[in-house]
């Protein structure tokens, strides 16, 4: 697995006419978008090419040279696209424009009303965007210059414009801090900065913002405890990982009832919590990370590694212990079944209870909670081990709740799974069994 990532950009400019993106890397990867990550195996120079045919038909090539060296910041599983919510969904089109759908109660959609809507929805903004991340009932996104804004529910601070007002539309965070990596949770959010330093916003009864306290939330970025530096965040339900940037080590914080620090320990209820960064135990160097519900996965070598909780079989593995109110669950890393050996995962994205990986050459592989068809097999029936998803080939990945949203390598955005108040953007609120195209606007 690659140790080095990096992100490529088309021109703005350029991608706002309509035209098609082709990437192709010297490993004989390709990836498609105006905008797209790339995992390089080492260090040194290496060749990519830019291939773009406009809406005539008309094919043009660029060939660059990079340099890619160990400073390179891994930006982990790629953010613009497509990323699912809580029951809300929102993506970038290829000119960096937000659009969002599903529910509006806190101003989720970020139109500037409180109305559902079943189709993709524009943002209210004059903003360009490049990551967005959404949680529950709110969404963050940072600009080309690193700038954060975001919008929806706010009663917790997890908005971080120093008050908890809901917003019906983007809002600036607060500090003027330049961001790399943004992450939002239940009712949290957090961030990296350009230097590496992390900062976490919102609700904080379980410490996961990793200040050390339990302070009952703060309304604007307030930087993590213990001086480490991260490449990567990551948010979940109410714990938080990120990747540290030397040793690729993870880090985790907040609860821990159900193995999500991964030290090896639990605690003995859902209020368990650790309020500092805790190192994750297995002394694996990660390229890529994402958190879940109450589970975490991380990519190392060849192999993918899961822990916390495991009640529909999210971890990829048998449980090997159990957790608080004798739930299944794993204290500490362990690889999910087919790695090393039948398949290799180059990017993960998790659901509440779900998880789902893609390989370099776009193969879609899910596991765990299927209730609601979010695994994308054409089934409702849990998988405890990794199973591919036919039909598609894939670019990103993102799981949501109860549901699954991804980029293919054809440019199309698709979703499937649970389908209410439309958070699928297909004009109903009838779930999909397997991965299903959502249009967006030009």
């Amino acid at each position: 697995m690659a140790e080095f990532v990096t992100e490529f950009s088309a021109p703005i400019a350029s991608a706002s006419s309509g035209a098609s993106y082709e990437w192709l890397f010297d490993d004989g990867s390709r990836m498609a978008g105006a905008k797209v990550s790339h995992s390089f195996a080492r260090t040194g120079s290496h060749e990519v090419r830019l291939r773009v045919t406009d809406r005539s038909g008309q094919t043009s090539e660029i060939t660059k040279t990079v340099q890619v060296s160990a400073g390179i910041a891994a930006l982990g599983t790629v953010m613009a696209g497509i990323v699912p919510g809580g029951i809300h969904t929102c993506a970038l089109n290829p000119s960096s424009v937000v659009y969002c759908w599903g529910t509006n109660w806190n101003g989720t959609i970020g139109d500037g009303t409180t109305t559902d809507h079943l189709v993709p929805t524009l943002v209210t903004t004059s903003q360009l965007f490049y990551q967005i991340a959404t949680g529950i009932a709110h969404n963050c996104a940072l600009t080309d210059p690193g700038v954060a804004y975001c919008w929806g529910r706010n009663y917790a601070g997890q908005l971080g414009d120093g008050t908890t007002t809901d917003r019906l539309v983007p809002t600036a965070v607060a500090g003027g801090l330049t961001f790399a990596s943004i992450d939002v949770g239940f009712n949290h959010s957090c961030a990296v900065t350009t230097a590496g330093v992390a900062y976490c916003w919102g609700a904080n009864e379980l410490g996961q913002l990793g200040d050390g306290t339990t302070t009952t939330h703060r309304t604007s970025p307030f930087a993590v405890t213990g001086g480490l530096l991260y490449t990567v965040i990551r948010a979940g339900s109410k714990h938080t990982c990120a990747l540290q940037t030397i040793t690729k080590s993870a880090y985790c914080w907040g609860a821990s009832g159900l193995g999500q620090i991964g030290n090896g320990a639990a605690g003995v209820a859902d209020t368990s919590r650790v309020m500092l960064p805790t190192l994750v135990s297995g002394a694996h160097a990660y390229t890529q990370l994402d958190a879940g519900g109450s589970h975490n996965c991380a990519i190392a070598g060849t192999s993918t590694f899961c822990w916390g909780w495991n009640g529909y079989g999210q971890l990829g593995f048998a449980s090997p212990t159990t957790c608080a109110a004798s739930r299944p669950c794993a204290k500490s890393p362990a690889a999910i079944t087919g790695t090393p050996g039948t398949f290799q995962l180059s990017a993960i994205g998790l659901g509440t209870s779900h998880s789902c990986g893609i390989s370099s050459a776009g193969v879609l592989r899910c596991w765990g909670n299927n209730t609601h068809g979010q695994i994308g097999d054409g089934t409702t029936t849990n998988r405890p081990a990794a199973v591919i998803v036919t039909g598609v080939t894939m670019a990103t990945i993102r799981g949501g709740n109860s549901f699954t949203c991804g980029a293919g390598t054809d440019q199309n955005p698709r979703c499937w799974g649970l389908n209410i108040f439309g958070a699928l953007g297909l004009g109903d609120t009838t779930r999909r069994l397997t991965p299903t195209i959502v249009t967006l606007p030009p």
